[in-house]
């Protein structure tokens, strides 16, 4: 799958982004795939197809703040406080660029993407954390199997047992039947928002695919630099090794051929006056 046209939509978007942080004072870090790709590359993963960044929590919310009352001709901010996007953290789409999205059941037809995570702390005492996990995972869960048709990627590679399980039973129960999504994103919210970034000594991304083995020192984001990325360049921690390593494990050895494509995507409609037409 050649994703060039993706990823250069997505520049676009994530320059728009990135302005936006610079003339608000807003806080920003690469996440995921696309600080792997920082690294290993020193641009894009070339068969990745989005891009993920992150933002302390008030920073995220300031950015919402900033965006919800302004919108840009060209871009579109969405957060399922504004829109009726399927994810719980926000996204910058660029609707004349779109693409076609077959990891769920139903097929989605999308426009080109950036998303943005918030970054939430957790509580410092071990045994506190783990239960603060456990009811966020159980909220998250639940958040899914509300929308489970729509949003669980059925063709994700390399599930653990556990998930699959969750996602067989999916299937034969139907959840979306009997719960509520509106309900279902209040109470995750109301619970990553319960510790702080700034007073929280661990911090990170719980609403990506790494859940809370995305959850690092906050030391880490306080030692900052710039990293090459195609044609621009991104902020991330510096000890990219400890992140990458825990997320990743070898993150230097590219997966398989069969691992690649995570979101079964690929390019759909290129303009959005072919749609109209």
């Amino acid at each position: 799958m050649d994703n060039r046209e993706i990823h250069e939509a997505e520049l676009k978007i994530a320059k728009y982004f990135i302005d936006i942080c610079k003339e608000n004072n807003l806080e920003y870090f690469i996440l995921g795939g696309t600080f792997l790709g920082a690294v290993r590359h020193k641009g894009f993963i070339p068969w990745d197809d989005d891009m993920d960044f992150g933002m302390p929590r008030s920073d995220y919310e300031r950015l919402y703040t900033i965006l919800n009352s302004k919108q840009s001709e060209r871009y579109v901010f969405k957060n399922f406080k504004n829109s009726n996007i399927k994810t719980y953290f926000s996204r910058i789409e660029d609707p004349e660029f779109q693409i076609l999205d077959n990891s769920a059941k139903v097929q989605d037809i999308r426009a080109a993407w950036i998303d943005i995570f918030p970054m939430d702390g957790v509580p410092n005492q071990p045994l506190k954390r783990k239960i603060h996990e456990l009811r966020v995972l159980s909220a998250r869960l639940l958040l899914q199997y509300s929308q489970f048709d729509e949003i669980v990627n059925q063709n994700l590679p390399g599930r653990k047992k556990y998930e699959q399980l969750l996602i067989d039973i999916g299937n034969v129960i139907k959840p979306q039947r009997f719960l509520d999504t509106r309900n279902a994103f209040e109470r995750v919210d109301n619970l990553l928002k319960k510790y702080s970034y700034e007073d929280s000594d661990y911090v990170g991304n719980h609403m990506g695919a790494y859940k809370f083995n995305e959850t690092f020192s906050k030391k880490l984001y306080m030692d900052i630099k710039e990293y090459p990325f195609e044609n621009m360049k991104f902020r991330a921690p510096a000890d990219f090794d400890t992140i990458l390593s825990q997320l990743y494990g070898d993150y230097m050895t590219p997966p398989k051929d069969e691992d690649k494509n995570k979101h079964h995507t690929e390019t759909n409609i290129k303009s959005k006056n072919l749609i109209d037409e």
